[in-house]
């Protein structure tokens, strides 16, 4: 598919970028306006934290909700305190998703 094409609903282009000596997969917005799905998975996949495989074109958001809550189980495995907090993160992120609603005051 060439970069021009639509993106099917649910899914995220893919990006390889270079860093260093490292080519990592990052994903690419779809709409403007804040995800913070994507925010969360970028800077795991910068860290190496999770990996979307390179061949990959798009990744969907089952999948990337499935690697976040894999990152978030095997970090729980080590504590009792994040172990407790991980089902209501695992629950929480279909609503990072589609934006932060966000009602700041000053």
């Amino acid at each position: 598919m060439s970069s021009s094409q639509p993106v099917p609903d649910g899914q995220y282009r893919v990006k390889k970028v270079r860093i260093w000596d490292h080519t990592i997969s990052i994903c690419l917005q779809n709409t403007n306006g804040p995800c913070p799905l994507l925010a969360i998975a970028n800077a795991l996949l910068l860290r190496g934290d999770i990996v979307v495989h390179p061949d990959l074109a798009f990744v969907g958001e089952e999948q990337l909700f499935e690697l976040l809550g894999g990152y978030l189980a095997e970090r729980a495995s080590g504590s009792q305190e994040v172990a407790e907090g991980t089902p209501a993160a695992v629950a929480a992120l279909p609503r990072l998703a589609k934006g932060a609603n966000l009602n700041v005051i000053f």
